[in-house]
């Protein structure tokens, strides 16, 4: 899907893998694994009523890092560059945490976690 105004949230099961970051371990699953669908079945679940919205801030690749390491992350990995209102990705990133009400969907473009957020 290549469509510079669409919601974001449109992309998650486009993703060819998806890697799950747990306090640093990591773990990967593909598209058509049993554990793949159960993610993006609850991702769209999160999303269904989302409103997007300009992003609550700009990842610098070295800090996004560094917070990686804690708590649950999950990335969405494409075989192909993506763009989404005018912002291209290869990736789409975001922590999980029971207190959100909002969340930064963190950009992975020219290998760094970089720029304006969804």
């Amino acid at each position: 899907m290549e469509n510079e105004f669409c919601p974001i949230a449109d992309f998650f099961g486009e993703a060819c893998a998806v890697r799950v970051i747990k306090d640093g371990k990591e773990s990967f699953y593909t598209s058509g694994s049993e554990e793949f669908s159960a993610i993006v079945r609850a991702v769209g679940e999160m999303f269904a009523d989302a409103r997007q919205m300009p992003a609550f801030g700009v990842s610098i690749d070295k800090l996004t890092r560094e917070e990686m390491q804690k708590g649950v992350w999950t990335e969405f990995l494409y075989d192909a560059e993506r763009t989404c209102w005018n912002m291209p990705f290869a990736s789409l990133l975001f922590a999980v945490k029971d207190e959100y009400r909002g969340v930064n969907v963190v950009r992975k473009t020219e290998e760094k976690y970089q720029g304006r957020c969804f």
